[in-house]
This record gives C-alpha cells, structure tokens and sequence, in this order.
C-alpha cells in the first residue's frame, strides 16, 4: 500500500512537471463600457511582471503609445501619474512606492478615458517598462479586451452578417470574363487558335539596348520556361524598332511560330514583356496552351505612380525593391519614396550624420538627444522594430539602378517645414553638441529651431514643435545641402535627378508667431507683412533651389492654399503662389 501511494505522488509530480504553463499576457487592456453619450470608456488595465527584477514602486514607469482614449488623471488610483510628454500618443504612467511588483505578481487599476476606441488600430501598442535606477528596460505584450464590453452595440460597428449582407447580388466573373493581361491592355485580339506552351524560348533584343540578362530572368522567374539570348533572325521571341508607336506602346503578336513585339522605346519593350510573362505564368498554372493573339497597347495616363512611406514605418532595401517588381508588374512608372516626416529621417546625408544617429531611431529616451521618443508602437528601442532604421547612400543608389531596370522613376520626398519634426530634433542635437564644445559656428549651420520660440500649435498628429524655423537661412542651408545630397546620389546612379517632393502638408495654425526670430525677420524684410507673406517666401525659394538644380517642385496641395485657422478645412488657393513652377497633390478633397 506505502509502494502504491509513493507511485501515485511520483506520477502526480510529473504530471505536473510536464503541464505546459499558461501562457500569461503581461499587459491587458480590457474594455469595460463604451459609454458612446458621453464619449468615454471605463477599462482596466492588469499588468503582470514577467521578468526575475522586482519592479520596486517609485522606480518603475509604464510607457506606450495610444491613438484613441486620453486618461482622466482624476480617475487614476492614489500613486500613480501621468508624466507630459512631447505627444497625446506617447503615454508615461509612474507608480509610487505603494505599487512595487514582484515577479510574477500582477496589478490591476481602472481607470475613465475620455474618448472612443472605435478600432483595435487606434488602441495601446508597444508597451514597455523603465526601470530608474539601472535604466534597464523591458518590452511586454499586450492584448485589447473589448468583446464582452457593455455599450458594445452602441458603436453600431457591423456584423459578420451586416459585411456579407453588403455584397448581396455581387456574383464572380466567369472564367471568360478575365483578361490575360493586367491592366488590359487598350486592344486585344483573341484569335481562335492556341499553341503548345514552350519549355523554352529564345529571345532576339535587335537594336534596343537594355540589361538583357535582367528581363530574360524576369521572363522566367515564376515560370518553368528557360529564355536564351540569341543574336540570329530564327529567334522565337523577334522584337523590331516601330518609330510609328507612342513611346511607352507596344505591339504583341502570339503566332503558332513566334512571338512579336514591336515597341519604340526600352520601355514599350518591356511592357510588352511584363504582359507577355503574364500571360506564360497564367497559361502555364491552369495548364493550358498560350492563346494566339494580338495586343496593341499604350499607357492612358503618363504619371502611374505609387507612394511608399518608410518615414514612419521603415522598410529596407530588399523590400522597396520588392514593391518596384509589384509596380513593374503593373506597368507604373513612378515610385514617390517619403522618406521623412515626424517621426523617422530615414536617408545618410554623410556629412549630417545625425539626421541618422538620432532622426531614424525610437525608443526611450531622457531628453531625445539620441533618439526620437516611441510612435507607433515602437516600444523601448532594445529590440528591432518598425521605427528604427534608415537607407544607406549606397542601399539608396541601388534602389535607383533598380528602378531603373523595371523603367521606374523615383520621386524622394523630403518634407519642408511641417511634417519634419526627426529632422528638427536631429539638428537640434547637433546644436547641442556644439554648443557644448563652444562651436557656435558649426552649431548654427544646419540649426532648424528658434531657441527662443514660444509659439503654440497643434498639427494634425499632435505634434507641437514640428515644424523648421524658416527665419533664419541655416532652414535654407540644410535644405540645400539635402537636396544637392540626394541629387548627387542620382549621379552616383548615372541617373538625373527629375522631381524633388517637399511634403509640405498640414501646416498648423500659429507656427512661428511667437518666434523672436521671425518677428526681427518679417520687421527687417521689406517685401514681408504678415506670416502669409513670410510662407509664400520660404515656397519661393525653396522653388528656387530645386528649379536651379535641375528638378522640378511638387508637394501637397496645401503648399498652393492659404494659410489660416482653418488649417486642413482651407480651400482657398494662395494667389501669390500660383505662376510658381510646382505641381501639387491633391489628398484632401473631402470638401
């Protein structure tokens, strides 16, 4: 009986030893009401230590960012706090001495916010905890509560039955309904023959030069064809020079003996490329014979472009090049690269290497002398993430030789004065590293701020200090001194450098007013009255810089209208503005 209990303890043990543990959140954000008439929610935020350090009150700090649902400081329980931050979307919660957590040991508060988290996306992400007094740091995993919330209906948010319900009387296109080609081609012949798919297919280029090795991979990458490069007239792929086609048209020919393509240009060519590998990849993965036919085809639009932004969310090389092999695919020819904005600087400028020490990482930071404050959901910084890293001069030069080959142009976006907050603090910490040498010269070169300004606004991120100082030429050196940067890597490229995108959206209402800088300035400028007058300025020459560098101005809309206390509802188009050589693009037409 002793030998049959001790068995049993021995098996309960290692029953229990091999149980899985239950995997543990560490941070909870559970809903508990949307209260939709007075716009607000009741939640419960439980927070649980996973790590071996004891979190003692006083010491540990809560951080992360939320888009929708600001804490009442009223609602929080005695001994905790929120510290200001530079953002409404970074979040600092202290515990006082009350509030130590052990390992293991988990805290639960509620707490009212004001405002409504219609949508997870807009809900907490990254965060993560600081320890005060080793600085060490720790990245948790969190998880939105919301489905058992009371006042759920109320956000009249629609079912799984509302979204299907929608699409009620839609049916699927018969299979003789798809086209073979995307985007369709302008004429398209479908003769009633087929021909046998090929194993393999040579290529003749005639007189056209091009990176031939390039397009014949491109010819075979999903496919189980092989392409050669042959220099005779026997060739099965024949291309012929037709002057009489629009420059990016083409014409394909299937015949039961060869493939013609006849083009005007490298471009028409290699459109009538990227159709014909669509039309072998479909063929070949329903497993049928390549349809006989006749395309004869041209761009309806000269402008085909695609926006990346890598500013706030960075992506490297590999995957912009990724997204050029997409635009090819689709015949779109201009890639707009934004790749600054408030929250990330995200190209070496080698001889302004802060704009990449401190502009294009974020995480904590004490004073942002190192690195921009977390957006996004970026959390501490320790690990990677979506909000840290930038383009090297050559990851940005063979992106261009890459572009190139799929006949893309790149547009880079350098945002100027609003939108260029990673910029601002970059160069401020510049300042400051001069300044503490007793280089004032060097310190005031590139200085995109007003040390002294007290001006007071809000832009449309929230942002409060995130527009450059025009008034001062250092604003003008340092655009200067990117542009030619950039312009010089093109070179590098053996491209020209074209267009030139300076951003230039959402400028808030009451920047540089309260600016000792532009108040001396606008008084000491003859031609300049008024803050409208001191803008229209600043777009002029930065017109001219980019005009006598050889490119040509866009931006968005609102660099075209007046500026007012209407900010974003402004319609009104800025007269003194309208002959400058500049395209705008429009984004908000919501009127």
């Amino acid at each position: 009986m002793k030998n049959k209990t001790l068995s049993c303890i021995v098996f309960f043990l290692l029953i229990q030893c091999h149980s899985p543990k239950k995997e543990i959140t560490p941070v909870l954000f559970n809903i508990n009401h949307f209260d939709v008439p007075n716009n607000q929610m009741e939640v419960t935020f439980s927070i649980t230590n996973p790590t071996q350090e004891i979190w003692e009150g006083g010491e540990w700090s809560l951080h992360w960012n939320q888009f929708s649902g600001n804490i009442q400081p009223e609602s929080l329980p005695e001994g905790m706090n929120l510290e200001p931050t530079k953002n409404n979307q970074y979040w600092i919660l202290t515990f006082d001495s009350p509030h130590t957590l052990t390992p293991g040991a988990t805290l639960e508060f509620s707490v009212i916010e004001s405002g409504i988290m219609n949508r997870l996306v807009m809900g907490p992400i990254g965060f993560f905890v600081h320890l005060a007094h080793n600085d060490q740091l720790f990245d948790l995993e969190s998880r939105i509560v919301w489905e058992e919330a009371e006042g759920l209906k109320d956000l009249n948010i629609p079912t799984a039955a509302d979204r299907y319900a929608s699409y009620e009387g839609i049916s699927t296109l018969p299979k003789e309904a798809l086209h073979w080609v995307l985007p369709v081609p302008q004429k398209i012949n479908l003769l009633e023959h087929n021909r046998p798919l090929p194993n393999s297919l040579s290529i003749n280029f005639s007189e056209f030069t091009l990176d031939r090795s390039f397009l014949t991979q491109r010819l075979q990458n999903g496919t189980q064809l092989q392409v050669s490069i042959v220099e005779t007239e026997n060739a099965d792929i024949k291309i012929k020079k037709n002057k009489m086609l629009p420059n990016e048209g083409y014409q394909l020919k299937i015949t039961q003996n060869e493939i013609q393509i006849e083009a005007s240009s490298s471009s028409g060519v290699f459109y009538a490329l990227e159709s014909l590998h669509q039309i072998i990849i479909t063929a070949e993965r329903e497993g049928n014979e390549l349809p006989l036919l006749e395309i004869d085809d041209a761009p309806r639009f000269q402008h085909r472009g695609f926006m990346t932004d890598i500013a706030r969310n960075f992506f490297p090389k590999e995957k912009i090049i990724q997204i050029l092999d997409y635009m090819a695919l689709y015949k779109l020819n201009l890639l707009d690269l934004k790749l600054s904005d408030d929250e990330g600087w995200r190209i070496e400028i080698p001889d302004l290497p802060e704009l990449t020490e401190t502009g294009s990482k974020r995480g904590f930071t004490q004073d942002e002398s190192d690195r921009l404050f977390p957006m996004y959901g970026s959390g501490s910084g320790t690990r990677q993430s979506k909000g840290s890293g930038f383009l090297s001069r050559e990851d940005f030069i063979e992106i261009l030789k890459e572009a190139e080959k799929r006949h893309i142009k790149i547009i880079p976006q350098i945002s100027f004065p609003s939108h260029a907050r990673s910029a601002v603090v970059a160069m401020k910490s510049r300042y400051s590293s001069f300044m503490k040498e007793g280089n004032e010269t060097a310190a005031n070169e590139y200085r995109l701020h007003d040390p002294e300004d007290q001006s007071e606004y809000t832009s449309a991120q929230l942002f409060k200090d995130n527009t450059i100082c025009i008034c001062d030429p250092s604003a003008f050196r340092f655009f200067e001194k990117v542009f030619n940067e950039i312009k010089e890597m093109y070179a590098a490229a053996q491209l020209q450098m074209n267009t030139f995108n300076i951003g230039a959206d959402e400028l808030p209402y009451g920047v540089w007013r309260k600016s000792p800088l532009c108040e001396a300035y606008i008084e000491n400028q003859a031609t300049i009255n008024s803050y409208q007058d001191l803008y229209n300025s600043s777009v002029k020459q930065l017109n001219k810089i980019i005009t006598n560098g050889g490119a040509h101005m866009v931006g968005w809309e609102d660099v075209l209208l007046v500026h007012s206390e209407k900010s974003q509802s402004e319609i009104e188009v800025n007269k003194d503005l309208k002959d400058i050589n500049f395209t705008p693009y429009v984004w908000n037409n919501s009127w």
